[in-house]
């Protein structure tokens, strides 16, 4: 049972260069399933009140198979790839009007579960704006930086490249997994901006905006 309203949106615009493969990343098989498909279950255990997939624009394949496995599944087109802010941007036409947790995933995570899921969305119910998955690895290397107070709200994520040596001594990395308050999504979507050297919208700059707007912002870590 899910104890808040939650819309799933579902990242798969990636062109999977690195797998050095036609077939795309997200269709690829884990344990005889494509990724994405996973990644739709994950999210389908929570009866979410809407679930969208982002496609690029040459994505066709992945939106189809995505509604052979969910019927009710939306699907949503990032044209140009401008990044995964721009990304969540495009689904905000499905959106119109939804008020509980906006969960964003990637296709290309299929470990990830509805428990996790749930612990994220719960954050949001409690009050904040944005709820980050953090993990702790062993070498946390080139994984964003998860930046907290005393008390242990988050402040910022913190890219590795853009984090100073004492910032690039926190442990809790981010997943790129989060929950935001469908009430101010769209608000915080539109402030972010592309000054940035790849010239790109990043996600990750929402906890900054919300904690702006004097909203609360924390996270959940798992393994």
């Amino acid at each position: 049972m899910n104890d808040v309203h939650t819309a799933i949106v579902i990242l798969a615009a990636g062109k999977g260069q690195r797998m050095k493969s036609a077939l795309p990343k997200v269709m690829h098989e884990i344990g005889g399933r494509a990724m994405i498909a996973h990644a739709i279950d994950a999210g389908a255990a929570l009866s979410p009140d809407r679930m969208i997939v982002v496609i690029g624009e040459h994505g066709s394949e992945i939106g189809e198979f995505a509604k052979s496995i969910n019927a009710e599944v939306s699907i949503a087109v990032q044209a140009p790839a401008l990044g995964t802010g721009h990304a969540v941007m495009q689904a905000m036409p499905a959106l119109q009007g939804f008020e509980g947790a906006v969960l964003v995933l990637y296709a290309d995570t299929p470990l990830i579960t509805p428990e996790t899921l749930r612990a994220l969305s719960r954050e949001v119910s409690a009050g904040a704006a944005v709820a980050v998955l953090g993990f702790t690895p062993e070498n946390p290397g080139a994984y964003g930086r998860l930046k907290r107070d005393e008390q242990g709200a988050l402040l910022a994520i913190v890219e590795a490249k853009d984090a100073s040596p004492q910032e690039l001594e926190i442990g809790l990395c981010n997943s790129g997994v989060m929950a935001i308050d469908g009430s101010i999504a769209g608000d915080l979507l539109k402030r972010l901006r592309n000054d940035n050297a790849k010239r790109e919208y990043y996600l990750t700059d929402l906890v900054g905006l919300a904690r702006k707007a004097g909203r609360a912002c924390t996270y959940a870590e798992g393994d």
